[in-house]
């Protein structure tokens, strides 16, 4: 009978073993939850969006020009850079040292050369067949008249007589005879750089360059014009030379005139080309690039440009790499903390997929608006760095409740500060704003409730701004006090208008959460609250 019973039992307990299923694992049940799969899916979404933003906020250029810096800014790593000032120096010396360019005064060149062979036509006369006056004025004798009739055939001058008027003005084009306004324009220089550059009439003589020393006022320094041209006239024969020079000096006129469109051009491509051979500037490493309080001009902009870019090269592609992928494993980090803490404390949200969604998108939307401003305007980054985290906590708030609130506002302060690679002096103070928002909003009972709450909230970090400030900021430096102010005011205004925007969209909160605050259901409650 007993061996019948202890049958019978062992056959029950095969029976049960093939009827009831093996315990799976922990870890097996636990991923193959819905709630788990989901949170899955959002801390996935969290990573590759976050971490997108993320990214994209260290290709943004973290300083600007007219931007005022309190820090003292170091080279990481030795570079050469252009130096801005000593190029530009130099490209304005070679400006002004590019000379002039004159061309001759062709009109004058011509009379002349009317005049000088017309000379010969007397030679077809006697003596006295010209009138005394005549003979005086151009200084015409005996031996004078009989060189001239040897230059005359058939009533015409020579072709030797030509020659001779061609020799002359091609010498005598080589004087630097300018206009008394010209002569005063070019200014006194030493003979390292040519004063002038004159066009000779004769395009087989190349450009003439001359120096201060040798320009000649035609009007205020006639003698010393004609000096020079004595020793020219010497391709006349002697007894012709007087008649020359009396020629001459019926009518000066300057030889050469300014030709302002040839010297624009000129100084203009010697400008371009000492722009295109810039100074370099050797920077060791550590050294000081942009001292306290300085505000930053175009050479800093272009020093830290530089400084960046040696150090890209230093570091080469693969550590870099290695240093954006650790900001977007930070992303991470804060994903996979929040929806573990989401999973285990807000089963509400875990429930329910579409308050997963808005919960997640909530978030990136306010790292991606802090991120946005930022880069447009990195002097406010005490303004846009801190609306989109508080309105995220209130949000969060209104939706759920304050310890959740903290908890994802406490996190979106971090995301914001190592997307942004801000100080943690900037974390502290979002921190504080975070604090205070979510700890006065038990329940919104009033229309004027958020207002208050961002009323206090400015100035709990209008405070916390101050001692931060203080503690980290090198007091000795010029206006640091008012940037402190400045910086100061700026998160006093996120408060204030976190509570005002949050205000403003209270109905989409409610209907995006699919919450009711107790402000609402006091309306709803009223009589006279058409249904």
């Amino acid at each position: 009978m007993a061996m019948g019973k202890s049958s019978s039992s062992g056959v029950k307990r095969r029976e049960l073993r093939r009827t009831v299923p093996k315990p799976r694992p922990m870890w097996l049940e636990l991923i193959t939850r819905r709630e788990c799969c989901w949170s899955a899916v959002h801390v996935a979404l969290f990573i590759a969006i976050g971490g997108l933003i993320a990214w994209s906020a260290q290709n943004r250029p973290k300083y600007r020009e007219g931007q005022q810096v309190f820090e003292p800014l170091h080279a990481r790593v030795p570079f050469e850079a252009v130096d801005e000032q000593a190029t530009a120096k130099n490209m304005e010396v070679a400006f002004d040292r590019e000379p002039a360019v004159y061309v001759h005064n062709a009109t004058y060149h011509q009379d002349l050369r009317d005049n000088l062979i017309g000379l010969a036509q007397w030679g077809m006369k006697s003596l006295e067949e010209i009138p005394e006056q005549t003979r005086e004025a151009i200084k015409l004798d005996e031996a004078a008249l009989l060189e001239l009739k040897s230059f005359v055939k058939d009533e015409q001058p020579t072709p030797e007589w030509i020659k001779h008027t061609d020799a002359f003005l091609d010498s005598l084009f080589r004087i630097p005879a300018l206009s008394g306004k010209d002569r005063e324009r070019e200014p006194l220089k030493t003979q390292v750089a040519a004063t002038i550059t004159m066009v000779h009439p004769n395009p087989d003589v190349d450009h003439l360059e001359w120096w201060d020393p040798n320009l000649i006022d035609i009007e205020q320094d006639a003698a010393s014009f004609l000096s020079r041209v004595k020793p020219v006239s010497s391709d006349f024969p002697p007894a012709l030379q007087p008649a020359v020079l009396v020629l001459l000096k019926q009518d000066l006129q300057p030889l050469y005139l300014l030709d302002e469109n040839q010297t624009t051009q000129r100084k203009q491509k010697a400008f371009e080309q000492a722009g295109e051979q810039p100074e370099r500037l050797a920077k060791l490493a550590n050294a000081l690039l942009v001292e306290p309080g300085s505000t930053l001009v175009k050479l800093h902009i272009q020093l830290l440009a530089e400084e960046q870019l040696a150090y890209n090269a230093s570091i080469g592609p693969f550590r870099r790499t290695l240093t954006r992928a650790a900001a977007v494993s930070l992303i991470a980090l804060l994903g996979i903390g929040l929806w573990v803490y989401v999973y285990n404390y807000k089963h509400r949200v875990t429930e329910n997929v579409m308050r997963g969604i808005a919960l997640t998108g909530l978030i990136l939307l306010g790292q991606a608006v802090a991120v946005g401003f930022t880069s447009i305007s990195p002097t406010w980054i005490y303004l846009t760095g801190t609306l989109a985290t508080l309105l995220v906590t209130l949000v969060v708030a209104i939706a759920y409740d304050q310890r959740f609130a903290l908890a994802v506002g406490a996190l979106h302060a971090v995301l914001v500060t190592v997307s942004l690679e801000l100080p943690v002096g900037f974390t502290l103070v979002l921190l504080t704003g975070v604090g205070v928002a979510a700890g006065q909003l038990n329940e919104v009972r009033s229309r004027s409730k958020l207002a208050w709450v961002g009323l206090w909230t400015g100035i709990a970090m209008f405070a916390a701004a101050w001692i931060v400030g203080l503690s980290t900021f090198a007091l000795h430096v010029t206006d640091v006090l008012w940037h402190i102010f400045f910086n100061s005011l700026k998160v006093f205004s996120a408060g204030l208008l976190t509570g005002l925007l949050a205000q403003s969209v209270l109905p989409a909160i409610e209907w995006v959460f699919k919450v009711t605050t107790s402000m609402t259901l006091m309306e709803l409650n009223i009589a006279s609250h058409p249904l």
